[in-house]
């Protein structure tokens, strides 16, 4: 704009005068240093920053003054968990694992970032808001948040929680496989079990702009990916494979997991998982029995079925709890 706008003086004035040469000099001299400016600068036009706007909001939010000690909180608990899909104790929790992480080290240019939890905030709100609730300018509403620092707030709120990764999500060792193996035996009488597996369906809002997209169509939920989760008996998930096609079955994904391809290196001798009749029987995969075609299914198939689905009801709590 501002080249455009030097463009229309200078040739008025060309006009007005007669020394072209002199004035094409000139306008080559005011080209050049305006060029150098913009290569100096990071912007050519620059918004001015938004100051204070968000904090309001973010302590409101956070607010947990109680009737009798003040005014009443503006979100109960059960509101908070609704906007954010955590609780106060796990968003707290979450909070003190990951304020210290480098990603929000104050910048030695530029403004200071937001405080960690009220970043965590904006990156929880995304995620539990589907659809065209989660973009960009609906974040910028709700928060107040400035131009553009809504992706880099996400960004390092994603970098500060992958880096816990190991330390929670991780295959057990032989020492943890026996203790957990334990635990089964004694409350669902299974002795080596060490972990539940079963399948889940997560839905597409549209369908994959792709040429496989029928693939992509599950039994349940109309598009979706299929997951494989495997946890323990505490409903923490130990392994999982994703991004499958939902019309794949369980047990092609399970088959292709690196469990599967190397069972020697994840379970001990006789160390099995639960799964549902979906998938198939081996010395580390104990399924439900299926129903004989055009049979009734023998007594002894019914009663171990019982035995087992009581104990592998586990991996559709694990399943509800993530998806929750």
């Amino acid at each position: 704009m501002k080249v455009c706008r030097m463009r229309m003086v200078w040739a008025t004035v060309r006009l007005a005068s007669g020394n072209q040469s002199l004035l094409e000099d000139n306008i080559d001299l005011m080209y050049l240093m305006l060029y150098r400016r913009i290569q100096q600068s990071r912007y050519i036009q620059r918004y001015s920053y938004r100051t204070g706007l968000s904090l309001n909001v973010f302590q409101l939010d956070l607010n947990t003054t109680q009737e009798g000690g003040g005014p009443r909180p503006f979100l109960s608990d059960t509101e908070f968990l609704q906007k954010y899909r955590l609780s106060r104790a796990s968003f707290g929790k979450l909070v003190s694992l990951i304020e210290t992480h480098p990603v929000f080290t104050k910048p030695k240019r530029g403004p200071d970032q937001l405080p960690p939890l009220y970043q965590l905030m904006i990156f929880l709100k995304y995620l539990g808001t589907e659809g065209s609730g989660n973009s960009n300018p609906d974040l910028r509403n709700i928060f107040r948040t400035g131009r553009g620092s809504n992706n880099f707030y996400k960004l390092r709120v994603v970098k500060a929680v992958q880096s816990l990764r190991l330390q929670y999500y991780k295959w057990p060792d032989e020492a943890e496989r026996r203790r957990i193996s334990t635990r089964i035996q004694n409350v669902y009488h299974l002795p080596n079990c060490v972990g539940f597996a079963d399948g889940t369906l997560n839905p597409l809002s549209t369908k994959p702009r792709r040429h496989d997209a029928a693939d992509y169509f599950g039994r349940k939920h109309g598009y979706a990916l299929s997951t494989m989760v495997i946890c323990d008996d505490k409903r923490l998930i130990r392994y999982y494979l994703a991004g499958w096609p939902g019309s794949c079955h369980d047990n092609r994904i399970f088959r292709n997991s690196r469990l599967a391809a190397s069972p020697e290196h994840f379970f001990g001798n006789k160390e099995y998982l639960l799964g549902d009749s979906a998938f198939e029987a081996s010395w580390y995969m104990v399924p439900a029995f299926k129903k004989p075609h055009g049979l009734p299914i023998p007594q002894e198939h019914e009663n171990f079925n019982s035995c087992l689905s009581a104990a592998r009801v586990i991996s559709e709590h694990t399943i509800g709890i993530w998806k929750a």
